[in-house]
């Protein structure tokens, strides 16, 4: 696992967004930076590197481990797992976390050495949203997996048809 880098941390900690990723390309977190004025200071732009599609943004990519899962959906789906090596199916995730109360909170918590996991479960259905032929999608984000400071954070879940929004889908692409 990839441990967390000071500018790492630094970066979580002033990001204005944070988007999450999994796919054939690897796992990992993007941190987004903004300025109105198109211009950032030297140490912006150390911590975030890389610009961003516009000119008025900063980006920096840190990578982490990805699983994914699915719930059984009667008559559509069976029970699946993914983990990296595996020779499933590799999943297509993605999600923008917005809500910034809970994403400033978690990154206060983040230290120099830790490391990062997203837990990936589509389908975590009831009745009730199988009812409605809905999905629900979600994924944790782990900080120091089988550790004994192992800490887990609901930071994303999503509610709607299958389509190619949603945040969870297994595409036909392998490793």
């Amino acid at each position: 696992m990839t441990e967390l880098t000071a500018d790492d941390v630094a970066a979580l900690r002033k990001a204005e967004a944070v988007t999450l990723h999994f796919s054939v390309h690897g796992s990992f977190l993007r941190a987004y930076l903004r300025s109105h004025t198109g211009t950032f200071t030297i140490s912006e732009q150390i911590v975030f590197p890389q610009a961003g599609i516009t000119p008025s943004e900063r980006v920096r990519t840190i990578l982490c481990t990805s699983s994914a899962s699915g719930h059984t959906v009667p008559g559509i789906t069976e029970s699946w797992h993914y983990a990296p090596g595996s020779d499933r199916t590799v999943p297509a995730c993605f999600y923008t976390m917005y809500d910034d109360e809970t994403r400033r909170s978690i990154a206060a918590t983040l230290r120099t050495g830790d490391t990062l996991h997203l837990s990936w479960t589509a389908d975590n259905n009831n009745d009730a949203v199988r009812n409605a032929s809905l999905h629900v999608d979600m994924v944790h984000l782990r900080v120091n997996p089988n550790t004994p400071k192992a800490r887990k954070y609901l930071v994303g879940y999503q509610v709607g048809p299958d389509n190619s929004a949603r945040m969870v889908r297994r595409v036909a692409t392998t490793y």
